[in-house]
């Protein structure tokens, strides 16, 4: 298992505060976690057992397991996006949002804007990057509206104001019936100009509004397909992005919670070993004083000595094992795993 590594710790804890902005500031320092670590009575190693790892903050120089922290993820873009969607669906009846209003609801809430964006953000379909950016992914809302080609009163208008032929063989048509009639100059002889004209051209009139106005229609539908499709790409996206971070959470739990098991079995391990150690030690003198008091070839005199020699013996071998096990933490002190004693 791979050594506690408190400077890559301390540098990779500096960089997650400016990614995400922590305390609305972007220039974190080594010493000045360091010195937060300090103030709160905690080591490095002890910040990273009880934050750093739900963090997904590596403990190494390199590490095989993804940050949350989204390269994208831009913290003052994100608390403006977040302030515009509560004023646009006028949360708690306001539309006097503000980014201070933000950071003060993230802050009672105890979540960091990479938090609520984890959390809620992403399948709110709030970005963190420019707005200016989401718009280019999705485009406008398709509108449409009418135009004068796509009405008859416009192609009417058209056609009777383009003197083309049809147009002017309407005209003589109607000033020659008007002359049958003995209207050619009369007021009723412009008016049957006029109609023969407006008859002769509102058939065309009204088939060119239609043609327009369904090109205009599935110009239309292939916008609003165009845009439904982005739309939905960047909501599955928020989506995505929200559900790698519920994973990363859970996979970093789930690695803390392996440590802490291997951690306890560790330290029962070395434990049982002593104990072990200990007991056979016991057993060994205890037989050797046996022995010892059993033979009838030495004398009571020797016999008082050599047992003393073999409590001597068992007391240091104890001691040994005590040293030893004290000792163990200073030698494997970077892996975290055996408490000091």
């Amino acid at each position: 298992m791979a050594a506690f590594d408190t400077t890559a710790y301390l540098n990779n804890k500096t960089a997650q505060l400016n990614k995400t902005g922590e305390g609305g500031r972007n220039d974190w320092t080594v010493a000045d976690v360091q010195k937060a670590f300090k103030d709160s009575g905690l080591s490095a190693q002890e910040h990273y057992s009880r934050y750093g790892k739900d963090e997904g903050i590596s403990t190494s120089r390199s590490s095989p397991r993804p940050s949350t922290v989204s390269s994208r993820f831009d913290t003052s873009t994100y608390l403006q996006n977040k302030a515009q969607q509560l004023n646009r669906t006028q949360q708690d009846g306001r539309t006097d949002w503000g980014v201070g209003d933000v950071q003060q609801a993230f802050a009672d809430a105890g979540l960091s804007a990479q938090e609520h964006y984890n959390r809620y953000g992403a399948a709110e379909g709030v970005m963190p990057y420019a707005e200016a950016q989401s718009q280019g992914l999705l485009g406008s809302v398709p509108q449409t509206s009418v135009t004068g080609n796509q009405t008859s009163q416009g192609q009417l208008q058209q056609m009777l104001a383009s003197n083309s032929p049809l147009m002017q063989q309407a005209a003589t048509q109607g000033q020659q019936r008007a002359n049958q009639r003995g209207l050619l100059n009369s007021s009723m002889g412009s008016q049957a100009a006029q109609g023969a004209m407006i008859s002769a051209a509102a058939p065309f009139a009204q088939q060119d509004a239609q043609t327009y106005f369904q090109n205009s229609q599935a110009n239309a539908d292939r916008q609003q397909q165009d845009y439904m499709s982005r739309l939905g790409y960047q909501q599955q996206m928020g989506l995505n992005q929200q559900r790698f971070g519920f994973d990363q959470a859970l996979n970093e739990q789930q690695h803390g919670f392996s440590m802490d098991q291997l951690q306890g079995s560790s330290v029962a391990n070395a434990w049982g070993a002593m104990s072990g150690q200990v007991t056979d030690i016991v057993a060994q003198s205890m037989d050797a004083i046996n022995n010892v008091q059993m033979n009838p070839n030495i004398k009571p005199e020797d016999k008082s000595a050599m047992i003393e020699q073999i409590l001597e013996m068992r007391d240091s071998d104890i001691q040994f094992q005590g040293d030893l096990y004290d000792s163990l933490s200073s030698y494997l002190g970077d892996t975290g795993l055996f408490p000091s004693l």
